[in-house]
């Protein structure tokens, strides 16, 4: 690393995204970087005012938005309501999709549906947080 790179340039080694957050936090990013887009923001600029502190990589972004589309509305929100908590991390919402999701083509439906169908991550017992929007 050259002595002329600054500290906002350099990306913390404790912090992945996504994987270091909560899908609410994913989703309500997107979101907010599609919002910034829409204004003529170039999307490493509006990823870096978003998710400050973390490296914008396009390819990632990409796979994000992808395994997002596949999961479906009804999986994505059921990780947005849990909030955050270890179950609403991508971590656990990745470990429950299916291994291909990111195949050329992915065409696992049953997979989605039997995930859409699973009462058993959800609890009446567990806590949910909130996920605020920063």
């Amino acid at each position: 690393m050259s002595g002329s790179s600054s500290p906002s340039t350099i990306s913390s080694p404790q912090t992945v995204w996504p994987r270091d957050y909560y899908v609410c936090e994913v989703v309500h990013g997107l979101d907010a970087i599609k919002t910034k887009m829409d204004s003529d923001m170039a999307q490493y600029a509006a990823f870096a005012e978003v998710f400050p502190r973390v490296k914008y990589n396009k390819g990632q972004m990409a796979s994000t938005r992808l395994i997002l589309n596949r999961a479906g509305a009804n999986i994505q929100q059921r990780f947005i309501n849990y909030g955050k908590v270890s179950k609403g991390s991508w971590r656990s919402f990745k470990a429950k999709l299916p291994k291909t999701i990111l195949d050329k083509f992915f065409s696992d439906d049953q997979a989605i549906r039997d995930l859409e169908n699973d009462e058993s991550t959800d609890s009446a017992n567990d806590e949910e947080f909130n996920c605020e929007h920063h």
